[in-house]
């Protein structure tokens, strides 16, 4: 892994890993698997992917970047964390895991190594990180080969019959490290961790849990049972008197009510402006970001990484709101074109962001060149397609005609800055010259590496 800057932004930064293109190695088609599953998930507590660059004998792979360290070294430096600490960081966990299950996902690989946090501060968002051993459910349940990390493994996974429970167990497992400082079962070897998995209880006693409360003993016993069809799901955990008592849910001072009303007043023409301010939400910094994740968690009541109709009905009354759930609906419709009944996160970004981030004249260059592949300073059609291949997704050539008819104000088969701008912005008089703006400008994709081994802090192969 290597951290990235790009030129143009210095305080913008990228992870970025790099395989072999060769087609027989098993790291190729891990990270064929692993991008094939990141593209597909979007949610504010699961490592970001961005997109993928190719040369002659390398995939370069572009992911968020999380300096703040893992949830394992949180833990060593504290010796253990305070129940609402805790409760804090599960939540976290367990939304993500959530999230994947509802997207036919098991990680299985859940370890507190595999939690980053954004950034160091009492804000940061923790992130899950490394899919490599991440496969659809339905596949998972034809495997027999044990996946995981010793101490986080559940006993099915050991016996070799299992499915996305094991997710459920592995996070029981850093709940209880998080708390004790200790995993559930330790051992001198791993026959003997193994041994104790199959065969002991929890038992939750000593010293160190004297302070725990009866709820999280409780919720860390149905996350270890060890019965798959008895154990608590991600879904049903998020819903226990703990996370209640611990105050871990968003509360309403944390809406951000310009984003609620930028949401409201919100109205998506294009499907081309759609992928533009998905663009502009990546471009943004974590402290940008912050007020609008917060609201964001406040709406996702059930915590899945998607706002669904009647949640932001119900946010919308308890905001002093009175849209009918019939105009919810017509709202939702507005910022998706199709028939969606739900939010996902980057689309509640985009939806829900400032206009001065729409009108920040540098950003909307950057965002322009992310499209303009070629340097021409305009996007053509091939740059479309280009565009969304690094992002791992495939158009027709009739989507990318229709999204180039939407935005081409001069009939001319292709897209220049200042169309662009009134794409994203809705007003023309906000686009300087591209040429004035290019002496200062770099495309998207020159990135500066800077060497060193940072694996502590990145995602791991």
């Amino acid at each position: 892994m290597r951290l990235a800057r790009l030129i143009s932004n210095p305080d913008r930064r990228v992870a970025v890993k790099t395989v072999a293109k060769d087609q027989t190695s098993p790291a190729s088609e891990v990270l064929l698997l692993e991008l094939g599953i990141l593209k597909h998930l979007d949610h504010p507590n699961i490592i970001k992917f961005y997109e993928t660059y190719e040369d002659d004998k390398f995939f370069h792979i572009v992911m968020e970047y999380c300096c703040g360290g893992e949830l394992l070294d949180r833990v060593v430096e504290k010796g253990s964390l305070s129940e609402h600490e805790a409760a804090t960081v599960m939540a976290k966990a367990l939304s993500a895991v959530q999230h994947l299950h509802e997207k036919n996902i098991v990680h299985r690989d859940l370890k507190p190594e595999n939690f980053l946090f954004s950034h160091i501060g009492q804000d940061a968002e923790l992130k899950l990180i490394d899919f490599g051993l991440a496969r659809p459910i339905d596949e998972v349940k034809s495997l027999k080969s044990a996946a995981g990390t010793i101490y986080y493994l559940a006993p099915e996974v050991i016996k070799g019959n299992y499915d996305e429970k094991c997710d459920e167990w592995s996070l029981g497992a850093i709940m209880h490290l998080l708390l004790s400082g200790n995993p559930p079962f330790i051992g001198n070897n791993n026959k003997e961790i193994v041994n104790r998995i199959l065969n002991d209880k929890v038992t939750l006693k000593g010293p160190e849990w004297k302070r725990i409360s009866k709820q999280a003993k409780d919720l860390i016993r149905k996350l270890l049972e060890r019965d798959p069809s008895k154990r608590i799901t991600a879904a049903q955990a998020l819903e226990h008197p703990w996370f209640k008592n611990k105050c871990v849910s968003s509360q309403i001072d944390a809406v951000n009510l310009s984003a609620i009303e930028n949401l409201r007043a919100f109205n998506n023409r294009s499907n081309f402006r759609k992928e533009a301010l998905a663009v502009m939400v990546n471009l943004l910094s974590e402290a940008e970001l912050v007020t609008l994740r917060n609201t964001f968690n406040y709406c996702d009541k059930t915590n899945t990484g998607e706002i669904t109709i009647s949640e932001l009905h119900q946010v919308m009354l308890e905001l002093g709101y009175k849209d009918t759930n019939e105009e919810i609906k017509k709202l939702v419709r507005k910022i998706h074109i199709d028939e969606r009944d739900h939010i996902g996160y980057t689309d509640f970004l985009a939806a829900a962001l400032d206009n001065k981030y729409l009108c920040d004249k540098e950003k909307l260059w950057i965002a322009f060149k992310h499209f303009d592949v070629d340097n021409a300073g305009y996007i053509t059609k091939e740059g479309i397609v280009k565009a969304m291949a690094r992002g791992g997704r495939k158009i027709s050539g009739e989507e990318v005609d229709k999204m180039i008819k939407e935005v081409d104000f001069t009939n001319n088969g292709r897209i220049g800055f200042q169309e662009f701008c009134a794409a994203v912005t809705d007003d023309m008089r906000l686009a300087e010259s591209q040429e004035s703006l290019q002496k200062n400008a770099i495309i998207e994709d020159d990135f500066d590496l800077e060497e060193g081994d940072i694996s502590r802090h990145m995602i791991r192969v």
